[in-house]
């Protein structure tokens, strides 16, 4: 059976949840899929309607967070479906907010070797990013425009750190997942031609030596053409929108649900994971991250 609610996997101090996989079964190799934003940023289209579910399965920013300062989700947390897809809701990155009520950022814990409190925000933002690129099938990276520079150096600096999944076999080849860039706040000129085609271009050229699958065809396109770039447009609501409008945001979310669920799959290991493995092995992923000498010495070349 698919979970009535949400379930934590991961604590906002990136402790895994061993006790939170009763949910998942013994069902070999299911995608996974994930939404990531950044602090301050709304949810115009949220994780419950890109998976079908009932409204309040994922919270959605609303007038009171931004007052507060605060955020939807708290570290990462995880839906099943009836049809065994499972939804991983994380935290914004880059969060203040995290960051000031996090126990991993009391001043007894923060290492020497980090000279600010905004150097270990980052670096925890990319530990966060490089473990959902190492666990999930698909990543959706969610902005509310275009485009911020440093979104892009934070995806290719994750893409940098991310663990190796290799193994002595040599048939297998290192994974990574689908990356698509949704624009969640998406204004009328940015639907012109002369527009998607300029961000397609920027988005070409700076992934042009990324690993990341960014051309998996996850486009607003009716027809599915090979190897198009995985840009996703949703337009900005308001309650004094024309009903045709909302009509037309619902046809774009269902036509985005569809091109996800029907995005091919490659294998995270060398040998087919069932769900209860995945979580194990997402376990293992995070304990080998907060281990890596890659991300030691990023952090000491930080400011």
């Amino acid at each position: 059976m698919n979970s009535r609610k949400t379930i934590p996997i991961m604590s906002k101090d990136m402790d895994v949840k061993d006790n939170e996989s009763r949910a998942l079964i013994k069902v070999v190799d299911r995608p996974t899929f994930i939404l990531k934003t950044r602090e301050g940023e709304s949810r115009a289209v949220s994780p419950s309607q890109r998976n079908g579910t009932k409204p309040d399965i994922f919270p959605v920013q609303n007038l009171s967070h931004h007052e507060n300062g605060s955020n939807c989700t708290s570290g990462i947390d995880f839906y099943v479906t009836k049809n065994r897809v499972i939804y991983l809701d994380t935290q914004p990155i880059l969060s203040g907010f995290l960051m000031d009520h996090s126990g991993s950022f009391d001043q007894k814990k923060v290492s020497n070797d980090f000279a600010s409190s905004e150097s270990n925000l980052e670096l925890q933002s990319l530990q966060f990013a490089a473990f959902l690129f190492s666990v999930c099938h698909v990543v959706i990276f969610v902005q509310d425009w275009f485009v911020d520079p440093n979104l892009i150096r934070f995806l290719q600096t994750a893409e940098m750190l991310k663990p190796s999944s290799t193994t002595m076999d040599q048939d297998y080849i290192e994974y990574y997942p689908h990356l698509l860039f949704l624009h969640n706040k998406s204004e009328l000129q940015d639907f012109m031609p002369s527009m998607t085609e300029t961000m397609k271009e920027f988005y070409n050229k700076v992934f042009a030596t990324s690993r990341l699958q960014t051309h998996s065809s996850i486009d607003m396109s009716s027809f599915s053409v090979e190897g198009q770039l995985n840009l996703f447009l949703i337009p900005d609501m308001t309650t004094e929108d024309e009903p045709s409008l909302r009509e037309n945001e619902t046809k774009l979310i269902e036509k985005l649900r569809m091109k996800i669920h029907g995005v091919s799959r490659n294998s995270m290991t060398p040998t087919a994971l069932t769900e209860k493995n995945w979580y194990h092995y997402a376990s293992k992923v995070m304990d080998a991250i907060k281990k890596s000498h890659l991300f030691s010495e990023y952090g000491r070349l930080m400011p």
